[in-house]
């Protein structure tokens, strides 16, 4: 399980992560049993950096901050996390849930800004 020691050497703070490159706003943090672990500004180099030292068999799951506390107050449960989450980082991989509306036609490889992810279905 991802513990907040882990999220201090990436640099994330659970309580609010601020960057001035936020490439994913005000957003919260879950990891794959659906468990809390912080909210706050992830930047694309965030993402990278995840996957590049995640450890294995980890994941974390980002919420937009629309999805949360706006409809919610903040607290879902771990089956709206399962069904809300927009990105989703593993060791090596950067995957992005395609929900309808959104701009990506298609699933497979895609990239932003020098960011190589996946797009995959929910």
């Amino acid at each position: 399980m991802l513990d907040r020691q882990f999220l201090k050497l990436m640099r994330l703070d659970p309580n609010g992560a601020m960057r001035l490159d936020d490439f994913l706003h005000n957003a919260r943090w879950y990891d794959r049993s659906g468990q809390y672990l912080g909210w706050g500004d992830i930047s694309r180099e965030d993402l990278i950096k995840l996957a590049a030292e995640m450890p294995e068999g980890e994941e974390i799951r980002f919420i937009y901050e629309g999805d949360t506390w706006w409809k919610s107050g903040g607290e879902i449960t771990p089956d709206e996390v399962e069904k809300l989450h927009a990105w989703r980082v593993r060791r090596g991989t950067i995957e992005k849930v395609h929900r309808e509306g959104w701009r990506e036609a298609k699933v497979g490889p895609a990239q932003y800004k020098g960011m190589h992810y996946t797009v995959v279905e929910p």
